[in-house]
C-alpha cells in the first residue's frame, strides 16, 4: 500500500463489489499476449465457488447462529458455521456475566424490605402521578406500590410505611435495602428507629434484583390487562396497593 502500486481490479457483481487480486509478480513488458495471460491468471486465481462463512452473517445484520438456522430452513442456500466467531458481535453485544441466582428469604416478615423508585412516566395520570415507590418484603415477597407526584414524597411514604407495619402487624422493620438514590438517605430517621440501611454498589442494580424484577414485571404486563387496569390504578385515591407476587 505504500508503493502506490495497483493490487487488483474491482467489479460489481449482483450489487456487491468483488476484488480481483493481481499476481504478485506482474509482467514487466505489456503486450497483447502478456496482458491476456495476466488477466487469465488473475481470474483463475479467484475462481472459487465457496462462499465465505461470514458473508450471510454480515449481510443479514449479524444475527445469531440460531437465527441463521431458522432462516436456512426457508432459504437452503444460506451457509452457517457454528464454530465461526464474529469479533463485531463480541464488541457490540457483550454484556456482564449473569449474577448467581439467590432464592434466600429473611427469617420473618419485615425483617428486610427492598425499596425502589420507578419513573418518571412520560404520560401523567389524571391525578398528576409520574412516579411510584415500590416496597417488597423479603420474607413473603408481598409488595406495596405508592403513587407519587415527585420523588420528594419518597421519604414521607417510607416513614408512613414503617409506622403502618408497627401499628397493624405489631412488628418492626429491621433493615431497608435500596440503591444509592438520595431520597433514601435518612440518617436521623434510621438512628431513631434502629433500622439498618443497606445500599447496593454504584451502577449495580443486580444487587437489588428482587425489586428490580418486580418493576420489570409491572412494565411487562399483558397489554390487554395493562390497558384495562393501569388507568384505574393511576386514578386511585388511595396511595397504596398490596398484592402478592
Amino acid at each position: 500500500m505504500q508503493n502506490l502500486q495497483r493490487i487488483g481490479t474491482v467489479d460489481m457483481v449482483e450489487g456487491l463489489y468483488r476484488l480481483k487480486m493481481l499476481p504478485s509478480k506482474p509482467p514487466k513488458e505489456y503486450n497483447s499476449s502478456s496482458i491476456t495471460a495476466f488477466v487469465s491468471a488473475s481470474v483463475s486465481a479467484l475462481s472459487c465457488n465457496k462462499v465465505p462463512i461470514d458473508l450471510w452473517h454480515f449481510r443479514l445484520g449479524n444475527p445469531s447462529f440460531e437465527r441463521l438456522l431458522l432462516l436456512k430452513q426457508s432459504y437452503p442456500f444460506l451457509t452457517t458455521d457454528k464454530e465461526f466467531v464474529c469479533d463485531t458481535c463480541h464488541h457490540s453485544k457483550q454484556k456482564k456475566l449473569s449474577f448467581p441466582g439467590n432464592d434466600s428469604h429473611s427469617s420473618c416478615v419485615f425483617a428486610l424490605i427492598h425499596v425502589d423508585i420507578w419513573g418518571h412516566c412520560n404520560v401523567t395520570s389524571l391525578n398528576g402521578y409520574k412516579y411510584f415507590l415500590t416496597i417488597v418484603d423479603d420474607h413473603s415477597r408481598f409488595f406495596w406500590i405508592f403513587l407519587m407526584h415527585s420523588k420528594a414524597e419518597t421519604q414521607i411514604h417510607l416513614k408512613n410505611f414503617v409506622v403502618i407495619v408497627d401499628k397493624l402487624f405489631d412488628t418492626k422493620v429491621k433493615m431497608i435495602r435500596s440503591d444509592n438514590d438520595l431520597e433514601f438517605i435518612m440518617r436521623q430517621f434510621y438512628d431513631e428507629t434502629g433500622i439498618v440501611h443497606q445500599t447496593s454498589c454504584v451502577e449495580t442494580p443486580q444487587q437489588n434484583g428482587i425489586i428490580e424484577s418486580i418493576n420489570i414485571c409491572l412494565m411487562l404486563l399483558d397489554p390487554c390487562y395493562f390497558n384495562l387496569i393501569f388507568p384505574l390504578f393511576l386514578v386511585l385515591c388511595s396511595s397504596s396497593l398490596c398484592c402478592s407476587r
